[in-house]
């Protein structure tokens, strides 16, 4: 299937909901695109950032995280409508998240072994313990 993205940023990863229907991408200087038709038609949204976004993971339609350089942490409660800022104060660059269906447990993962938990949602991050420096990734 080809299909028409209205950017031309190099895009990094991309999340589908389970029906298939809803999905996300994200990728270099901020860039999120989301579609509602499976693939179809795709329309920008605004991040509020110009850092490369790594990851993407959503919980459910309404709710989700990118993530990316520098401590970078986007959550949405509206399917992406707007995205706000968070950080878990590490500096790190995030390569990785997950959420629990129910939107409030969640985990990252990023540079140098670095791994944080929340259990609130994203509004304080914990970091774990871990027993590598080797760097999580996307690749």
């Amino acid at each position: 299937i080809k299909c028409q993205i209205p950017v031309s940023k190099n895009l990094a990863a991309l999340y589908f909901t389970s029906d298939g229907t809803c999905g996300w991408a994200v990728g270099e200087r901020g860039t999120i695109l989301v579609t509602q038709d499976g693939a179809k038609t795709w329309t920008q949204q605004r991040s509020g950032t110009v850092k490369h976004l790594a990851a993407v993971h959503f919980a459910n339609k309404m709710s989700g995280w990118a993530v990316g350089r520098t401590d970078t942490i986007l959550p949405t409660r509206d399917g992406g409508g707007a995205w706000e800022h968070q950080s878990t104060g590490s500096g790190r660059t995030l390569w990785g998240v997950f959420f629990l269906d129910h939107a409030e447990t969640g985990w990252v993962v990023g540079d140098e072994g670095y791994v944080a938990m929340t259990e609130n949602g994203g509004a304080t991050w914990v970091a774990q313990p871990n027993y590598t420096r080797k760097d999580f990734s996307a690749k």
